[in-house]
């Protein structure tokens, strides 16, 4: 059959002049069901690229049909066949049978490597990737090209329909968008995330094809959203925006926090592209940057909008906000518009339909954990991989950008351009403190300056930054703790929150002070589980609210997104950017009548730990800017460029360019041009691309009723062999804290529980290991601190 007489086939089953449950077209000698699978498969990646830009969507199409229609033809194999038929015979069968698996993706991946292209440029090589790994996950070319395929497999040709085999090549593929040669690009990067995209068709529809028949309750549980969903949403945002804007008596800043949103909603025809909003904390940056996103993606025919946070300590709060804006539409529609994806999810929260959107990212708003973002675009499992292509055509905000990892900086930034560049996605990077990404000979990773667009101008933000001045900063130079106390106790106002650069620090000064004071103490940080910190955040809030005396001693944990004002703020020397979040905690909402104090200082007892690196160096990047300019105002734009030019600079030789785990390198083109495509390490790139490092576990602590009913259930499940189930999985990390590999022999002494082949940790209740104020004591001298990236 050639590509028309196929496509008119096609394009008749998608108008339902045929049953979608039938057949595409029948082939000769059908053993089994195989062309029907690759007849569904093939339908869903026609729907799935309907999402596509229109300018790319028909390249698209073709070559992701082919993926669809060669993934299996390893099926056609006698010894598929007969597999097949011992595995639907008797049970006895099955067990003689079992342990023997028959390739069948190989065959698909040799086809298209050998049948398309030239012998110069060997396209086919990309979708050889593709097939191969449908099941297994993309491997290294290396394992591929020269392994896998001198490896005997069964003979499949004889028995394939030829109309399948003889799909006619289309163009070349499109490797670039005419807009991908405006800027310094990676090639071989851009290759390769062309093939995971193209992955993403294939292994959705795969899943998507094999619930068409096999479990059609989940089928029909799949959302159908409207064509004009995100026209609704953004009327929802403007409607609840408008009622806040307008509510009596607003305080000064709400005219400004109005200012900044309708520039953002003004803005929205602007054309696709990266843009910069540059909003002091405080300005309402988050609903602004939303409202922004979705009337840009219905001006601009986008699919979706992604909000990526950094921290999962804030997620939780940025989705209660955009449900709570789009429960009329929710309730009208009966089902979610807002996914939250990410670890630390509730189970109660978590239905059977959420569950398959998160899947592949089938809804209109994502709001996801960087770590979950990035990782999936370096990821080569199927299942992760699936929802990639949801990413194309869409709008996509990172909050708090100036939170991506210097280590890894290269490879995040490249793909970013990626997005932007050859899928159509328009990028916000939201922030009080902007990276200085702009393109130098010193910093060759970044964006040509004229492509970073401010969406509220620089006259306004230079208003902005003059008009929300709402504190002034002191730096008190080096003490201990006994002197900050001290130096407290001088001030008028007993309500203070203090911010420490380790867990360690944190847990020494709450001591300190409970010893020194009878001012109601709180301590918050990553060393108590996520459900214990919410409860701290709530009494915080709730006693700041009544005007009772409170002193917080906490981590960079709270530091993004937490809408808490105290009138005095304490920050331990770290970056600018983290001076700048700390001083967005201090009367933040311009509620005091005067300016609110923010002291930095240099702990002498406690100073940064060499295992934070990073940390360390954006430290002494703010010492660097202070002796250049030691009265600088740290909140100004110009010194947060001039911190941000110094400490990527700081960190280029120690990070290897940026790029720690030479990411980058495992994407270069071969030379050699019959060999181009082949030197690709999808493998070793998902094993190395990790935004925090694997040098933690992961423990439950079961105090809380809960968390004890969780235990039980555990023992339970442990004995009959079982799993836990999805639902009960995310209900432990509700419970669990991250501890480093040199506490577990420490905390072992102390009682762990482990269950199910030793994947879940469960720590029994002592007070001389978990705080009911601090958490997981610190166990060891070298305790590191939080690491704010957490999935």
């Amino acid at each position: 059959m050639n590509n028309e007489k196929f496509h008119i086939a096609h394009r008749k089953w998608l108008d339902n002049e045929t049953s979608v449950d039938e057949p595409l077209y029948t082939f000769p000698n059908d053993k089994t069901d195989v062309p029907g699978h690759l007849n569904m498969v093939q339908y869903y990646v026609g729907q799935l690229t309907k999402e596509l830009p229109e300018s790319i969507r028909e390249a698209w199409l073709q070559w992701a049909e082919a993926a669809a229609l060669w993934h299996d033809l390893g099926k056609f194999s006698e010894e598929f066949q007969r597999h097949i038929c011992l595995s639907s015979s008797s049970s006895e069968t099955v067990e003689q049978h079992s342990g023997k698996k028959v390739d069948h993706s190989t065959a698909g991946a040799k086809h298209a490597s050998t049948h398309w292209g030239t012998s110069k440029i060997p396209y086919g090589d990309m979708l050889a990737y593709v097939i191969a790994g449908h099941h297994a996950g993309l491997p290294n070319g290396a394992d591929l090209f020269l392994e896998r395929f001198y490896k005997d497999i069964p003979e499949w040709e004889s028995y394939a329909p030829a109309e399948v085999c003889s799909f006619i090549e289309p163009s070349p593929p499109l490797l670039w968008h005419k807009k991908s040669q405006t800027s310094n690009r990676n090639f071989g990067f851009g290759v390769a995330m062309q093939i995971r995209m193209l992955f993403s068709f294939l292994t959705d529809s795969d899943f998507l094809g094999t619930e068409h028949f096999m479990s059609r309750e989940k089928r029909s549980m799949r959302p159908s959203w409207p064509e004009d969903i995100l026209e609704q949403m953004s009327r929802r945002v403007e409607t609840h925006l408008s009622n806040m804007e307008d509510a009596p008596d607003p305080a000064p800043i709400q005219h400004l926090r109005h200012r900044i949103h309708h520039q953002c909603f003004t803005r929205a025809q602007v054309p696709q592209g990266i843009y910069q909003l540059n909003v002091p904390t405080g300005g309402g940056k988050t609903l602004s940057s939303l409202s922004f996103a979705l009337a840009h993606a219905r001006h601009r025919h986008m699919r979706r909008v992604i909000y990526v946070i950094p921290f999962t300590s804030i997620i939780d709060q940025t989705s209660r906000t955009f449900r709570e804006v789009m429960a009329p539409l929710e309730e009208q529609f009966g089902m979610e518009c807002v996914l939250e994806h990410h670890s630390n999810l509730a189970a109660d929260k978590d239905t059977e339909r959420v569950r398959l959107m998160s899947e592949n990212w089938d809804a209109p708003l994502i709001v996801t954990t960087s770590v979950q973002f990035f990782e999936s675009l370096f990821s080569n499992k199927p299942s992760t991989c699936r929802k990639l292509h949801s990413i194309a055509n869409s709008v996509i905000i990172f909050d708090e950008a100036q939170s991506l990892p210097s280590h890894l900086l290269a490879p995040c930034l490249e793909a970013m351009k990626t997005l932007e560049k050859d899928y159509d996605c328009t990028l916000v990077l939201c922030t009080a403190t902007q990276p200085a990404l702009a393109l130098k000979e010193e910093f060759p990773i970044g964006w040509p300056a004229e492509e970073l667009t401010s969406l509220l101008g620089t006259d306004f933000e230079r208003q902005l930054e003059l008009s929300m001045q709402r504190v002034t900063i002191q730096h008190l130079g080096k003490m201990d703790q006994c002197s900050l106390i001290k130096h407290w106790k001088t001030l008028p106002d007993e309500s203070a929150l203090f911010i420490v650069n380790t867990t360690k620090e944190a847990q020494y000064l709450f001591d300190t002070f409970s010893s020194q004071t009878s001012t109601h103490i709180l301590h918050l940080s990553a060393r108590m589980y996520p459900s214990h910190r919410e409860k701290v955040i709530k009494t915080v809030k709730r006693e700041l609210e009544q005007g009772k005396n409170l002193i917080l001693i906490a981590t960079r944990v709270i530091e993004a997104g937490i809408d808490i004002s105290f009138p005095v703020v304490y920050r331990a020397c770290a970056g600018i950017d983290s001076i700048a979040q700390a001083a967005g905690r201090c009367n933040r909402h311009g509620e005091r009548e005067g300016k609110g104090l923010v002291f930095i200082y240099e702990s002498t007892d406690f100073p940064i730990p060499g295992i934070l690196d990073d940390l360390r160096a954006a430290a002494s990047a703010t010492r660097e800017v202070l002796a250049k300019v030691p009265d600088a105002d740290l909140l100004a734009p110009e010194i947060s460029n001039l911190f941000f030019r110094t400490y990527y600079n700081n960190r280029k030789d120690q990070t290897n360019h940026w790029d720690s785990k030479n990411i980058m390198e495992m994407t270069l083109c071969t030379p050699i041009p019959e060999k181009v495509f082949k030197s690709f390490k999808f493998k070793d790139i998902d094993k190395s691309f990790k935004m925090i490092p694997d040098t933690s576990r992961s423990i439950m602590v079961a105090i809380e009723e809960e968390a004890c009913n969780i235990r039980k259930r555990l023992k339970i499940l442990d004995s009959q062999g079982l799993y836990p189930d999805k639902n009960l999985r995310r209900k432990i990390q509700r419970y669990s804290v991250q501890v480093y590999d040199n506490e577990w022999p420490v905390l072992q002494d102390h009682g762990i529980d482990s269950y199910i082949d030793d994947t879940i940790h469960v720590l029994q209740p002592s007070q001389d290991v978990y705080d009911e104020h601090k958490g997981i004591l610190s166990l060891r001298q070298s305790d590191p601190a939080y690491i704010g990236f957490i999935c």
